[in-house]
């Protein structure tokens, strides 16, 4: 809950002035993201945490991370999301799917 509410939430709090700035809205650059601004640092989210000082939030993360872990039963990493199960949205025979990060990155057909 600590991470959610510290980094996320901070972050999206500018999410909607990083993706309306002429600067920032159509860039592909890996530190030209709502974090960067939230936390005026030009460094990728992975490479802030390693610096000294932002070790707390990276022995945070990983207690987060294996907390996730531990709520997904074992065979999601094998076996993943079917995309047979996911529900239709349109009457179309194909629907657009959109990851959200919510998947953990385990889409699998």
């Amino acid at each position: 809950m600590h991470f959610s509410q510290d980094d996320i939430f901070k972050s999206a709090a500018v999410a909607v002035e990083t993706l309306l700035d002429p600067a920032t809205k159509f860039s592909e650059e890996p530190t030209d993201t709502p974090f960067n601004r939230a936390f005026n640092t030009d460094l990728t989210y992975w490479a802030w945490v390693k610096l000294p000082e932002q070790q707390y939030r990276l022995r945070r993360f990983n207690v987060a991370m294996q907390g996730i872990a531990a709520m997904q039963p074992d065979s999601v990493v094998l076996n993943g999301t079917h995309r047979t199960s996911l529900m239709v949205v349109s009457e179309h025979k194909y629907s657009l799917q959109v990851s959200t990060g919510k998947d953990w990155g385990r889409m699998m057909s």
